[in-house]
């Protein structure tokens, strides 16, 4: 099931800055942009279909309404 995440979906400009040790997001959408950011470890990103590990200060772009989710292996 895609979630739709109604609390990233305010207003234009909204903005949260949020740290997660081992990232676990199911598929979801909203209306606001999203940038996550590794900072260590290595994350599984799947954005609009496309999956991707992420490691070490890589960084995605997720549009709003693009279909996204991710999860960890082992430590994130």
């Amino acid at each position: 099931m895609i979630l739709y995440q109604e609390s990233n979906s305010q207003s234009n400009y909204n903005y949260n800055i949020v740290i997660y040790d081992n990232v676990e997001w199911q598929l979801h959408f909203h209306k606001n942009f999203e940038i996550v950011y590794v900072m260590d470890g290595e994350a599984i990103a799947n954005i609009g279909g496309s999956e991707t590990v992420m490691t070490n200060n890589q960084f995605a772009i997720v549009l709003p309404n693009q279909i996204h989710s991710y999860s960890t292996n082992s430590r994130s």
